[in-house]
C-alpha cells in the first residue's frame, strides 16, 4: 500500500513536464502568451488533481482499516469521519448503541492503522460512543468545540 501511495505523490511532479508540453504545443497553435497560460493553467490543474486523488486514496484505505477492525471486533456499523487537517487527517469513529470502552476501540483502530503503514498520515484520532443516531450532532459539536481548545491550549 506504501508503495501505492509514494507512486501517487510522484506522480504529481508529472505536473511540471506534461504543463511544459502543454504550453509549447499551444504556444504553436494560439501564440505564446496563450501558450504560456495555458501550459501552467494544465500544470498547476494537474497538480491538484493528483493531490486530491491521494488524499482521497489516502481517506479511503484509512477508513477501509478502520472498519475492518471494528468489524473483527463485533462492531458492524460504525460512522466514520475523515477531514484533511494541515497535518493529517482528523478521524473520528461513531459506534452507535454498543457498549464498548473507548480505549479498547481506540486501540483496535490504531493497531489496524499501523498494520497498514497509515498512522503517519493521521493527526487526531476521535472516538464517540453515542446512544442513538440523533445524538449525533450534538456529539460532534461537543468534539469540534474539544479540538478547538486543544489546538489553542497547544498554541499557548
Amino acid at each position: 500500500m506504501t508503495a501505492k501511495i509514494r507512486w501517487i505523490s510522484i506522480l504529481r511532479f508529472a505536473a511540471i513536464p506534461l504543463g511544459l508540453l502543454m504550453g509549447r504545443e499551444a504556444a504553436l497553435g494560439f501564440g505564446l502568451p496563450a501558450g504560456i497560460i495555458l501550459g501552467i493553467v494544465f500544470g498547476f490543474s494537474f497538480w491538484i488533481l493528483a493531490a486530491h486523488g491521494r488524499t482521497r486514496f489516502l481517506a479511503e484505505r484509512i477508513a477501509e482499516s478502520i472498519r475492518a477492525a471494528l468489524k473483527k471486533e463485533g462492531i458492524s456499523d460504525p460512522v466514520i469521519e475523515l477531514q484533511k487537517g494541515r497535518n493529517g487527517f482528523i478521524t473520528r469513529v461513531y459506534v452507535i448503541g454498543r457498549r464498548v470502552r473507548q480505549t479498547e476501540i481506540h486501540n483496535w483502530v490504531l493497531d489496524a492503522i499501523s498494520e497498514g503503514k497509515l498512522r503517519r498520515y493521521l493527526w487526531v484520532l476521535q472516538i464517540a460512543i453515542l446512544d442513538t443516531l440523533e445524538d449525533f450532532p450534538e456529539k460532534r459539536r461537543q468534539m469540534n468545540e474539544q479540538f478547538r481548545r486543544n489546538i489553542e491550549n497547544r498554541r499557548g
